[in-house]
């Protein structure tokens, strides 16, 4: 039950409206390719990355 009434929709119209169970993320995740200290995130200094890639070449 929406205790406050109110209804997400995704940015993308194409994509169905996220159900009660579903996983909703509010900013978008941080590039792991470069390197942010402030983050945690050593970057990856020293291999090739395909920040498009989702195997291990990926970032």
């Amino acid at each position: 039950r929406d205790r406050y009434r109110f209804q997400l929709r995704p940015h993308n119209p194409d994509h169905k409206t996220p159900g009660v169970k579903d996983l909703v993320y509010l900013e978008s995740s941080p590039g792991f390719c470069e390197k942010n200290p402030r983050l945690g995130i050593p970057g990856t200094h020293g291999r090739a990355c395909n920040d498009t890639s989702i195997g291990v070449d990926g970032c």
